[in-house]
């Protein structure tokens, strides 16, 4: 299966799997489109941005150490898999981890994980988060 080296052979064989479920679906037989959109409690990025949600929410409530914990199971998760959801939460969580570093006063933490996220954008390129969180460093830099 030679598709699973290429891009552009791997994406007309995915989309051609879509649009067969798609026309399944039209016909009445829903079984291979739900089949192909699984069941998102078993999405690990499911569950990561719940996970981040709820420890947004914890720092915001002051339970900092709790959310840092949560935090920290989700890095540990992202560690065992890769793609663009990684590259999306990766910088994200390790930001939110210096921000709850930031609020229980430990600055050089949150330094230290705010340019884990920063040199992390740098890395996959993406100019506009790795622009906030320079500027974040700057800002703690400067307290």
């Amino acid at each position: 299966m030679e598709y699973r080296n290429n891009a552009e052979e791997r994406n007309w064989y995915a989309n051609g799997l879509i649009n067969l479920a798609v026309c399944m679906n039209e016909l009445g037989d829903s079984d291979c489109l739900e089949h192909l959109q699984g069941d998102n409690s078993e999405n690990p990025l499911d569950r990561i941005g719940k996970s981040c949600e709820q420890a947004n929410n914890l720092s915001d409530q002051g339970n900092h150490d709790e959310a840092v914990t949560l935090l920290n199971e989700i890095l540990a998760t992202l560690s065992t898999l890769k793609g663009p959801g990684v590259d999306f939460y990766q910088p994200r969580v390790l930001g939110l981890i210096g921000m709850c570093h930031f609020r229980m006063g430990n600055k050089k933490s949150a330094e230290l994980f705010i340019r884990q996220a920063y040199d992390f954008c740098i890395s996959i390129r993406d100019e506009e988060s790795a622009n906030i969180y320079g500027e974040n460093l700057r800002i703690l830099q400067s307290q």
